[in-house]
């Protein structure tokens, strides 16, 4: 897949080729004979057939949403408006950088505790499963009383190792319905507000959606996009429930002759 690395370098070489007053055409052309990636040569080469067909850069992208996001559709749109194209592709391509860095870190930070919990669930199943079976028979053998404590885990062992199989495929048909639970619109809400609360990670949460809001305001803005336009796709690609539902109520508010600060202060979340 085009990644969102494959896509900060074709915005520069595109900034690059605008500043040197190479057309747009020719410049999608030179772009596709260089691209390493087969869906975005593909992408690129269609491109150039929907120009040639008289579409704009920006409805030529709009075709390509896998690649090329609501934000950054609407950015070259305005860019076209205002005859900035190459300003607006480097404003893209530092965008894009700055959120590529932003969630490479939040990812990283996770990963290690994720690898520990993970690594302690495996480390309890083989206990039960393979260690304690070999104790329980050292304490029966033993005539000793056994503690409630050791006789629960010497109960857990035997269940996880005679009911083991039913619980995995319990857990996997929960997991599943899970995921097509959370992707219904009050899953989604759900899991974004818990996202939000979780202990720790929940400020990382909240700090990462709070700078990918001031990041996309600030590129829309610097772009030439009208600030209700601007907080509308912000909106639409701040990657959370809430926050969206946040931005479409300070949009209502900025209508109404408000400004945007005193409709954030209406949501303290």
């Amino acid at each position: 897949r085009v990644k969102q690395k494959d896509v900060v370098i074709l915005s520069r070489q595109l900034a690059t080729l605008f500043e040197a007053q190479i057309p747009v055409i020719q410049a999608l052309r030179t772009l596709a004979s260089d691209a390493a990636k087969p869906k975005l040569r593909s992408a690129l080469t269609a491109m150039i057939d929907d120009v040639n067909g008289g579409l704009a850069l920006s409805q030529a992208l709009a075709k390509h949403p896998a690649i090329f996001s609501l934000f950054y559709v609407n950015l070259v749109r305005a860019a076209e408006e205002s005859g900035k194209l190459q300003e607006v592709f480097l404003y893209l391509a530092d965008y894009l950088e700055r959120s590529y860095y932003l969630t490479t870190k939040a990812r990283n930070a996770m990963i290690y505790p994720i690898f520990v919990f993970s690594t302690f669930i495996i480390v309890m199943v083989l206990m039960l499963t393979v260690i304690m079976p070999r104790l329980t028979v050292i304490f029966e053998e033993s005539n000793v009383p056994i503690p409630f404590y050791t006789r629960f885990i010497m109960g857990l062992s035997v269940l996880l190792r005679q009911w083991g199989m039913v619980l995995l495929v319990a857990l996997i048909g929960g997991a599943v319905a899970l995921g097509r639970w959370v992707a219904t619109p009050s899953g989604k809400k759900f899991t974004h507000r818990l996202q939000l609360k979780i202990p720790v990670f929940g400020e990382l949460y909240q700090k990462l959606y709070m700078t990918r809001f001031a990041d996309n305001l600030r590129t829309l803005i610097v772009g030439g996009i009208p600030i209700i336009r601007a907080l509308t796709i912000t909106s639409d690609v701040v990657g959370n429930v809430v926050f969206q539902e946040v931005i479409q109520k300070a949009v209502e508010s900025v209508k109404g002759g408000n400004t945007i600060s005193a409709a954030l202060e209406r949501s303290p979340e």
